[in-house]
């Protein structure tokens, strides 16, 4: 099995669930007349106390023998497959046995995640010997065995070193000339341009969702919290005039890259391209006429 380091924690290591069928997870002896049964079964696997967003549904992520690497699961004796954790128990259907033996059969899937950004090299997983438990939930007079279902076999782990993503931009921007009238107001905008931004990342690169981290170095704080930049004109920040970057039509907002996620790129090499426009906007009664410039700080961050 391959597997990208540098990716972030809770990442998942298998690209597809791991499958085994249980045909004699639980017999069961009648005691001569039918009877009712349910099955439930149950988490014996360590809690790692991390959880795992998957496809709507949240998971237990289990450790495993190997404490970098953890192990989520789902279990089914159906068609449905549900997640294992130790919140709850998984319940079966309720079935009608005759007296005689009767066998029940179980569906374990699982997916190996990373419990912490895992090194280039090889790694011996050594598995996990007990994940859950299977017993009855409903019974007559008759006896049953429960059983330790769902141990994992141990592998090999090719952990392959993740290439980086490249940020590409422009070192300055030239936006259009305006005149003091086109922003009549306070809150007033007008366009003032656009720049290209280029992300590129390596053949060896996870899929990532990508973010812009903002910031204004002559505002305080760096801007953050606010959507303009101050644009400086003769000296003076506080020229009345500001600018704003449009991400999507939206004002960027200055600061972390929550709110301001670009795109995202695929795994095994993309690149997105990205246009920020540019607008300026009136933030002041009273102006400073003349010629301006901005500055701003960009990092790309992904996840």
């Amino acid at each position: 099995m391959s597997y990208l380091s540098g990716g972030q924690e809770l990442s998942l290591i298998s690209s597809v669930w791991h499958e085994s069928v249980a045909p004699k997870a639980l017999d069961c002896m009648a005691s001569g007349e039918p009877e009712t049964v349910q099955t439930f079964t149950q988490a014996v696997a360590v809690d790692s106390g991390k959880r795992l967003a998957l496809d709507g549904r949240v998971y237990t992520v289990f450790r495993s023998d190997d404490p970098r690497i953890g192990v989520i699961a789902e279990i089914g004796d159906g068609g449905v497959m549900l997640p294992l954790t130790v919140e709850s128990q998984v319940t079966g259907e309720r079935q009608l046995i005759n007296a005689g033996k009767f066998s029940y059969g179980l569906r374990t899937r699982v997916r190996l995640v990373a419990l912490e950004k895992l090194p280039a090299g090889v790694i011996a997983f050594p598995g996990l010997a007990r994940l859950s438990w299977q017993g009855m939930k409903v019974k007559g007079q008759g006896s049953y065995t429960g059983a330790s279902i769902g141990s994992i076999s141990g592998t090999t782990l090719e952990v392959k070193a993740a290439e980086t993503c490249k940020l590409g931009y422009p070192s300055k921007v030239a936006l259009k000339k305006i005149m003091m009238g086109d922003l009549p107001t306070v809150g007033s905008s007008v366009a003032a341009g656009s720049f290209q931004l280029t992300v590129n990342c390596g053949a060896n690169t996870p899929g990532y969702t990508m973010g812009l981290s903002v910031y204004d170095p002559t505002a305080l704080g760096g801007g953050v919290g606010s959507n303009n930049v101050n644009l400086v004109i003769n000296g003076a920040v506080a020229s009345g005039y500001g600018l704003q970057l449009l991400n999507a039509g939206k004002p960027m907002e200055l600061g972390p890259p929550s709110n301001n996620i670009i795109g995202s790129t695929a795994a095994g090499g993309d690149v997105l391209n990205k246009t920020i426009d540019v607008r300026y906007v009136r933030t002041l009664p009273n102006t400073v006429p003349g010629k301006g410039q901005a500055m701003i700080s960009v990092t790309l961050i992904h996840n």
